[in-house]
């Protein structure tokens, strides 16, 4: 075959090969678009109850009243283009008697802007105590979200380049202390729930 030949020849089947390629991303495009959609209720439930028994596990160990779990999203962009990093309280375990906090600012759709003090240690800690009196003035939106929590144990889920999120464990008396035994088994529990976080 000359040059010439085997140049008519890709003009011939060029199209259908560019024809099977956009018929094959076409249907890729579908079946991602179509993942989105679809929801595994039975595999969410079961996931769910997994996370739920770590947080009921973590509030039993430390004896405290409140045990949230806040997971990071993108929330939207802003005109310039950069993420809009917002967080939820997506999991909750309450004592017997005391209120669960839902609703409102107080659950979903937090700006991590109004989380950063809170946050910002947890690029350099696993984790750390707080007691919320200590909070600045500028940490007002962080105090209405905290209401009546007065000590906290905030630990980081992922690494400081890759967090999920973190876990709040409160109590409503700035009197209580976590032993390392105790942080040693809650770092373990927190590690087995980033561990279901990150399972499809």
């Amino acid at each position: 075959m000359t040059n010439q030949e085997l140049y008519d020849l890709g003009k011939q089947i060029a199209p259908f090969f560019a024809g099977v390629f956009a018929y094959g991303a076409s249907k890729l495009l579908d079946q991602w678009k179509n993942r989105k959609r679809r929801c595994n209720v039975s595999a969410d439930i079961s996931k769910n109850t997994t996370i739920l028994s770590k947080l009921i596990e973590a509030r039993l160990l430390a004896d405290c009243d409140r045990v949230k779990l806040y997971q990071f999203y993108n929330g939207d962009f802003y005109v310039s283009g950069q993420s809009i990093v917002k967080c939820a309280v997506t999991h909750m375990s309450v004592k017997p008697g005391v209120a669960p906090q839902v609703g409102g600012d107080n659950s979903y759709q937090i700006p991590i802007g109004w989380l950063h003090d809170i946050v910002k240690p947890l690029l350099s800690a696993k984790f750390y105590h707080l007691i919320t009196e200590e909070l600045q003035d500028s940490d007002w939106k962080a105090t209405k979200l905290l209401n009546e929590d007065r000590a906290l144990h905030i630990v980081r889920l992922g690494s400081p380049s890759n967090m999920r999120g973190f876990l709040e464990i409160a109590w409503h008396d700035d009197t209580a202390k976590m032993t390392p035994e105790i942080e040693k088994e809650i770092i373990m529990i927190v590690d087995q729930l980033n561990g279901v976080l990150i399972q499809g």
